[in-house]
Parts: C-alpha cells; structure tokens; sequence
C-alpha cells in the first residue's frame, strides 16, 4: 500500500488520487487494516466535497501514513464466534437491528432496481450497512463488519455520482446481504446454545463488490458537489422524511421497542387468567346475593378494564403483513431473473395485521404459491406479446377483511390452469383413470395431490410435486 503512495504521490487532479485512494481502501480491507481503510474512507469523502481539497488531502496523507506503518490489530483470516459469556444481550440485540435493517434494505434494493435515480433509497441502503458495520465492529464481528464496509464503500461511490447503479450491481448487494443474514443465523443458533459452524469468509464475494463501480461504465449524470453539499462531518446524508410504509401509516406520533416474545406471550397468558378470574369473582353467588350499588359499580369497572386489558395485550401480538409481502417480492425479483421474465408486484393490504403466529406460518406457503406462479403461471415477455399482453406480467398480492376473516389473495395475469394437461399427466401418473370424468374443479385439486406437477423437467424451482401439497397442509 505504501508503494502505491508513492507510485502516484506525483499524479495530477483530484481524480487521480481518489482512484489512489478507493486502491489503498480496497486494499486495506483485504489485509485486515480496519483503521487504514476508515482514514482512506474519511479522507475522500471529505476531500470530494472540500472547497480546498489540497490541504484535506495533505493532512489526510499524513495520517494515512501513520495508520497504514501501524500494526494490525485486527485479524484478517475468518475468525472464531465471539464469546457470548461477554455480553449475550448485546448480541441479541444486534441480530434483532440488524434483521431489522436487511428486511428494510432489501426492499429498498428493489425499489432502486426499479428507479436508479432514487437518491433517497440509496441513502436509506448505505445507513443500513453502515450502522451494520458500526455494530459489527464493536462486538468484534470482523468478517460481518468486512463485509458490512466494503459495500458501504461502493454505496458511497454511487452516492457520489460516481456510476450508475444496475441490476447488476443489485445482484452482488443482495447476495452480501445474504452472506449477513448467514452470520445472523449462526449467531442466533449460538445464543440458543446450538452447534453452529461460522460462515467461512467469502473473498471472492469481497472482489465482486468491490468491482462494482469498475464494471459500470455509465457514470451517473448529476452535480456531484451539489449532492455532496447534503452530506455532514461524519459523511452520512440527513436524514430524509420518506412517504410512510404501509404497516407506519397513522402510526405517526408512536415509538417502537424491542420486547422478548416469551414476555410478550406471558403477558398474554396472563391478562386472560384475570378475565378469567374476573368472570368468577363478578358471578359469584355469595356476591349477587349483595345489593349494594357501590359495589355493583364497581365490578362493572373492573370488568371494563379486564376487557380492555385483554384486547390490547391481544393487539400486541398483531403484526402488519406489509413485510411478508415485500419478502415475496424479494423471491419474484429472484425468480424474474431467473425466467428470463419481466414481473411487476403489486400489492394491497400490507397495513392489515395478523397474529406474528399465523404471519410466521404464511411465509412458506405464500414462497410455494409464488413459485408456482413464476414457473407455471406467467409466461415469457414474448409469450405475452404473442397473446397481446403485456410483455411485463403482473403478480398481485392482496390482504382483505372480510366478514370477519383476513382473506390473503394471490393471483396473477398469466395463461391460468392447462387442464387439460393437468387431467393428462394425473392420468399418466395414474392419479385417476382414463374413462373418469372431472368436472373443473375437481381437475383444478389435483395440482394439491402429493408428488404431482406438470413440469416437464425437475428444476431447482419445481417438478418435484411438493408446492401445493405444502400450501395445502399449511394452510
């Protein structure tokens, strides 16, 4: 790293030296120099948006110097899980903040896909790897924080005007993102006291990200300086009021905190024990036979606020569908690419609550249905233009009341159910005979059969007949 300081100590404009400084950056994480890669950091966000880079660059070189002759302090190969005897609360808490910023990135990663000039989404991502790699670093998480870092860096570099974010680079994010959420998975069999072996370090997902803004060749238009006026000391953008998610709105005015669902559900328990208990005091022969209006009065209050008690101990076990169907939006990004298949999600309801119970269950077969649909349901772009669709498919997700029930739709505008191919595979399978008859529906419930498909092929998606018979179970 010293050698490339000198090699360009004599190159010309501002440019040159950032390259010479995101080199040494790139550098300084792959050799485990956390503090050289932050000074390398801090010296080019501040020296782009100076009034006088000569001087930040100066003095950013100095102490660049100094901390690149430093030893290291930090190892640089994949290291041990921390030892949770030092704080497993901490712990804790940093897997439930930091799920809490990928499920938020990841659906800000979808939106930027959709519109890469959406500066405000782009912010939204870098802070949450930023306070990712902030939160890593202190519970001594190195390959978390490696990670966390590198794409921050590139996110800023984006930030920076410095090229133009493409499905591409949404791709490699996303799959850091993954690697995160594998760390936070090992962490959380730790704390339960399971054997789990550490995610091994991924250097070849380190160069991917880092080769990012080198593989895109479109430099984003804009004024730079302008952007960068917007950012404070500390290097990170303001905060931006953004429209409300649908599980925040009319939730103005309220704060969240993290509670232990163990606590939360003894809570429930408990607040139907005293309706309970206060349903056998207010009944009481002994107590009936007493007319004293006073106390009548009194039970009648007590019986209120029983009521009350339970309905909003009830309430806090509800949660908002919204992040159930942005996690399947995440799947048919997935899929899409996959297909070689332009689909649109739309969704409706996600402010409709559930019980975290029946949310938890829904995910699996929400994930098969979606499946299904990408595979079976919607066709290729050219497929559609031939039927005089749209070569883009639509895939609905939509939660509704209904008579007192929450009603969760999935549908979709693609070719629909073949059934008569369904009818000639069930009979090739010999799931039915030759000479039955099916009326509509009864061909439309062999989809639900154990083992049955339609696919020509077994793929990694489907063909394997398991889908709908899990929906099926599930449900």
């Amino acid at each position: 790293m010293r050698l490339v300081l000198a090699e360009t100590a004599g190159g010309s404009g501002i440019e040159s030296w950032v390259q010479a400084l995101e080199a040494i950056h790139s550098d300084a994480i792959r050799e485990g120099a956390a503090e050289a890669a932050d000074v390398a950091h801090t010296v080019i966000s501040t020296m782009t948006a100076a009034e006088n880079p000569a001087i930040v660059l100066q003095e950013g070189l100095a102490s660049l110097q100094k901390a690149l002759e430093k030893p290291r302090d930090r190892p640089s190969q994949p290291t041990k899980a921390p030892s949770l005897a030092q704080d497993p609360e901490l712990l804790s808490d940093f897997v439930l903040e930091s799920r809490e910023h990928l499920a938020s990135l990841e659906t800000e990663l979808l939106v930027l896909e959709r519109d890469p000039a959406n500066s405000e989404a782009l912010h939204s991502i870098f802070r949450s790897f930023h306070t990712i790699k902030g939160l890593a670093g202190f519970l001594e998480l190195w390959e978390v924080q490696k990670v966390a870092h590198e794409v921050e860096t590139v996110l800023d570099q984006a930030r920076n005007l410095k090229f133009k974010v493409s499905p591409e680079t949404i791709d490699v994010i996303l799959l850091s993102a993954d690697y995160l959420k594998r760390w936070l998975s090992h962490l959380e069999a730790i704390l339960q006291g399971q054997a789990s072996p550490a995610p091994e370090s991924d250097p070849q997902l380190l160069a991917r990200v880092a080769a990012i803004p080198s593989q895109s060749i479109t430099r984003a238009p804009g004024n730079r300086k302008a952007l960068l006026s917007a950012v404070d000391n500390s290097g990170s953008p303001p905060a931006v009021p953004s429209e409300k998610s649908g599980e925040d709105k009319g939730r103005s005015g309220t704060m969240a905190v993290k509670v232990d669902t163990a606590k939360l559900d003894y809570l429930v328990d408990m607040a139907g024990e005293m309706v309970i208990a206060e349903s056998l005091v207010r009944h009481d022969p002994q107590l009936a036979r007493i007319k004293a209006p006073r106390l009548q009065r009194n039970l009648g209050q007590l019986a209120r606020i029983t009521s009350e008690l339970q309905k909003t101990a009830m309430a806090m076990r509800l949660v908002p569908i919204g992040p159930l169907f942005r996690r399947m939006a995440r799947l048919v990004r997935d899929l899409s690419r996959q297909f070689g298949k332009a689909v649109e999600v739309v969704t409706e309801g996600d402010e409709i609550e559930l019980d975290r119970t029946i949310v938890e269950e829904l995910a699996d077969p929400l994930m098969h249905m979606v499946r299904n649909s990408m595979d079976h349901g919607l066709e290729s772009a050219e497929a559609r233009k031939a039927t005089g669709k749209p070569a883009t498919g639509r895939l609905l997700l939509k939660a509704q009341h209904q008579a007192g029930q929450v009603v969760i739709e999935l549908s979709d505008d693609g070719r629909g159910l073949d059934r008569q191919r369904i009818l000639a595979k069930a009979i090739e399978r010999g799931f039915v005979a030759s000479e039955e008859e099916l009326s509509d529906s009864r061909i439309d419930e062999l989809i639900f059969l154990p083992g049955f498909s339609t696919a020509a092929e077994v793929t990694s998606v489907s063909g394997r007949g398991v889908g709908m018979d899990v929906v099926r179970k599930h449900i």
